[in-house]
């Protein structure tokens, strides 16, 4: 999934790819959405997070704790339209929320 000078952004982000990440965020990175709801949406009552279907804008989820489950959108700063832009942007939102909430 290299970038050429044509698709800086990678591979474009099909359906199937898109079901893919949102499987392998489920399965590897539930703790990093997790800091990016209570650092951008400052919902420090959300214990967990599960990742519903994530598109060119932003990841929809399923966010639960303190007995509510509520839907919740978290927008990206700009469209994504490969797979590198997602995960550049998704990882510099990670950082960022740990940084905030200083989680390691």
């Amino acid at each position: 999934m290299a970038s050429s000078p044509n698709n800086p952004d990678g591979v474009p982000l099909t359906e199937k790819r898109r079901i893919a990440i949102a499987n392998h965020l489920n399965q590897d990175h539930l703790e990093d959405m997790l800091a990016c709801v209570k650092a951008q949406e400052g919902a420090d009552w959300v214990e967990q997070v599960r990742i519903i279907s994530l598109d060119t804008a932003g990841i929809n989820l399923e966010v639960s704790g303190s007995e509510r489950v509520h839907p919740l959108r978290l927008d990206f700063p700009v469209p994504v339209m490969g797979v590198l832009a997602f995960k550049r942007t998704l990882g510099t939102m990670i950082t960022e929320s740990r940084a905030k909430l200083g989680w390691e």
